[in-house]
C-alpha cells in the first residue's frame, strides 16, 4: 500500500509518501541523506537523488526533504516546498 498526504499551510506545501514495502537498508539511507546516488550490487541508482536535486534547483533553501525507513516495515518520504 502507498499513502500520499498533501497539506497546505499558508504558502508552504507538505507532501508525505509512505509505503508498507520492504524498507531501505541504513547504508543506502545514509547515501541518500548525504545527497548522493547510491550503489548496490554494482549498479548506481539515481531516482531519489535526481528528485532531490530537481527540488533544490526549483526551490533552493526553501525545500526540505527527509526519508525514514525500517527494513520489513516500509518507507516514508517527506517534502516541504
Amino acid at each position: 500500500e502507498v499513502l500520499v498526504i498533501l497539506k497546505k499551510r499558508e504558502n508552504r506545501l507538505s507532501i508525505s509518501v509512505c509505503d508498507d514495502g520492504i524498507g531501505i537498508e541504513e547504508s543506502v539511507l545514509e547515501q541518500l541523506r548525504q545527497g548522493k546516488p547510491y550503489e548496490k550490487d554494482g549498479e548506481t541508482h539515481v531516482g531519489v537523488y535526481n528528485c532531490i536535486r530537481r527540488l533544490k534547483l526549483f526551490y533552493g533553501d526553501q525545500m526540505k526533504f527527509s526519508i525514514t525507513s525500517r527494513l520489513g516495515e516500509g518507507t516514508q518520504i517527506w517534502m516541504e516546498i
